[in-house]
């Protein structure tokens, strides 16, 4: 317990990179020598001259095997190394071996103890595996063979929200995406090396094709990246319009977290004195919230407005912290109070979006949203409970 306090402690000192390795030439003249070596610019530029790793899986005479790659990041340099190839299947080719990513990915810290799943259907988060629960929920009902969208984790709604002129909540949840850049494993995979630093990260894209147009005509590209740190899972979409006329869109990402017991629990924020739109009343109304604490005791779907920046869900000993640096302004809360059959009890529906008032988008411009989720057990973060085992 002292080594996990001490470790938070230097943590929060750190701004949340504890164990952040600099650059020396002691560290940098270590680096392995290996006809695999190789210098790239795939980096963005950076004036770092810190030394970090990373794992990268690589291919050599048509069978998985450990390689290092030296990157080049400005004056600095990363190493690489290959992660657990269980993460990979191999296709052979007429030309060249090819990787193709087993589904779902999975992003794993092995000091932590945390993992991540991601399914290419709707790029949908499925967990969060913390030492002691799992941050999201998955519907019983939930079908996971790419037949129709995944009821759980972290569907994303785009181009549009709840019901409208297209399909219900879009179809970016019904298609699927690509994974165009992975790195399964956090950095070195080693506790003197990076705890924060270079974690674990997919990257997802969705782009406008013919299939899309026949339902939304217009030509665009979503990309999703999913970072996992210690502690810390980080959301990032970014839509751009790819075409030649102005288009505008509705969205949210879709998160059911996990409860105990959906009587039981607490979403905390900067509620009161905000106007919401309460879906459960025919036709739907505006009203305002008395309160900065929100229970869920009956069927609720509600929309505020402009109140995204910070939330709390409190669940007995468990926590999580979302925080939202921009795009998304609106937040839905969702929970089919009574329908034993969707597992109410064990979930709530919080969801950053654009709803109440689309965004627009000219030729060439992009918007871009983020969103943090920070999973908490006995008031500490809940991948410190790994440092017990």
């Amino acid at each position: 317990a002292a080594m996990r306090t001490a470790i938070v402690l230097a943590a929060m000192v750190t701004g949340g990179e504890a164990f952040m390795l600099s650059s020396s030439p002691m560290l940098s003249s270590s680096l392995p020598s290996s006809p695999f070596l190789s210098s790239s610019s795939s980096f963005p530029s950076s004036s770092s001259t810190r030394t970090f790793l990373e794992p990268l899986q690589g291919v050599t005479k048509g069978r998985a095997s450990p390689r290092w790659t030296q990157r080049r990041k400005a004056t600095g340099v990363v190493a690489s190394f290959v992660p657990d190839k269980d993460f990979f299947t191999k296709q052979q080719s007429s030309q060249a071996d090819a990787i193709t990513l087993r589904d779902p990915v999975k992003l794993v810290n092995s000091i932590t103890k945390e993992e991540v799943s991601i399914f290419k259907n709707g790029a949908c988060l499925t967990s969060y595996k913390t030492p002691n629960y799992d941050v999201f929920f998955v519907r019983p009902d939930a079908v996971l063979d790419g037949s129709k969208p995944i009821s759980g984790g972290i569907p994303i709604c785009f181009p549009q929200f709840g019901p409208g002129e297209i399909q219900q909540h879009g179809f970016a949840r019904n298609m699927e995406w690509k994974c165009v850049d992975v790195r399964t494993e956090n950095a070195a995979g080693s506790k003197a090396l990076s705890w924060t630093r270079e974690g674990s990260r997919a990257i997802y894209e969705l782009v406008a094709n013919n299939k899309t147009k026949e339902i939304w005509p217009h030509s665009f590209s979503c990309r999703y990246q999913i970072d996992l740190n210690a502690g810390n899972l980080n959301l990032e979409l970014r839509v751009q319009n790819t075409g030649k006329r102005e288009f505008s869109f509705t969205g949210a990402l879709h998160t059911y977290f996990a409860v105990d017991d959906i009587d039981q629990i607490a979403i905390e924020g900067d509620f009161k004195g905000k106007t919401y739109l309460d879906k459960t009343l025919s036709p739907p109304q505006e009203k305002t919230e008395t309160e900065n604490t929100l229970k869920i005791s009956s069927f609720t779907e509600r929309i505020y407005s402009d109140c995204a920046k910070k939330l709390s869900l409190k669940d007995g000993d468990k926590s999580v912290v979302i925080k939202c640096s921009n795009g998304w302004k609106d937040i839905a809360i969702w929970n089919p109070y009574g329908e034993e059959k969707m597992g109410y009890k064990k979930f709530v529906c919080i969801e950053h979006g654009v709803i109440r008032e689309p965004v627009e988008l000219q030729p060439d411009e992009s918007w871009v949203s983020t969103v943090d989720i920070l999973p908490y057990f006995n008031g500490l973060p809940a991948w410190t409970q790994s440092l017990d085992s």
